[in-house]
């Protein structure tokens, strides 16, 4: 016999909270996390209206739900946020090339802009030339330091007032970053940091009170 949902009770559920313990729908369990994210949202007073908000795409799971989500309820509570897509090619061939064919396609599908900034046009380098010259060793604290860079770069660029990322962003890359231009507040994973330097772009991770969800 099929256990059903406690939410709506007329549809199958199709997973149990681990949370809570209740059982949903597919239909409910979005909107459950549409929900929890909104008030996420409110009661950390996120985001203020009319702010231009770079949200972080990779092309994976959790750029991609980023996006899905904050399309949705910027759309559905009038946030009045200006929502664009901010990427970074870090110029890795067979690993790269198709991630970013996913966040062209996220940007058709939510009709938002999209910047794509590369470690060549920035560096003068691409991560594969990198790897070349100082080998596979130390070639993941090179690329993490550059990427969170790249994103405070292309955040100039669209002049964007914060930069939302998927998840707690790359601790291995983020920490360092922000050591060497003492952005030592900024070390933040749950609220809306306050940047000390006009330079760095604050970074909030909107879904980090959802890991287990």
């Amino acid at each position: 016999m099929p256990v059903h949902c406690s939410c709506c009770d007329k549809n199958a559920a199709v997973l149990r909270r681990p949370k809570t313990g209740h059982t949903l729908c597919k239909e409910c369990f979005f909107w459950a996390f549409e929900e929890e994210t909104h008030q996420m949202i409110v009661s950390a007073k996120l985001f203020q209206k009319g702010e231009t908000i770079g949200i972080g795409a990779s092309g994976g799971k959790d750029s991609t739900v980023l996006a899905h989500i904050l399309k949705v309820l910027n759309d559905r509570y009038n946030y009045g946020l200006n929502l664009m897509l901010l990427s970074v090619d870090e110029g890795i061939s067979g690993y790269r090339d198709d991630s970013l064919e996913t966040v062209k396609r996220n940007q058709q599908q939510y009709d938002l802009p999209l910047k794509i900034v590369s470690y060549e046009e920035l560096y003068g380098w691409t991560m594969d030339q990198i790897v070349r010259k100082v080998g596979l060793k130390n070639n993941c604290t090179f690329c993490g330091v550059f990427r969170r860079q790249a994103l405070d770069r292309g955040a100039m660029m669209l002049k964007v007032d914060k930069v939302c990322t998927g998840k707690a962003f790359l601790q291995a890359c983020y920490i360092p970053t922000r050591m060497h231009f003492e952005q030592f507040q900024n070390i933040r994973w749950d609220l809306d940091p306050v940047p000390l330097n006009k330079y760095i772009s604050p970074i909030s991770t909107p879904l980090i009170f959802l890991m287990r969800f």
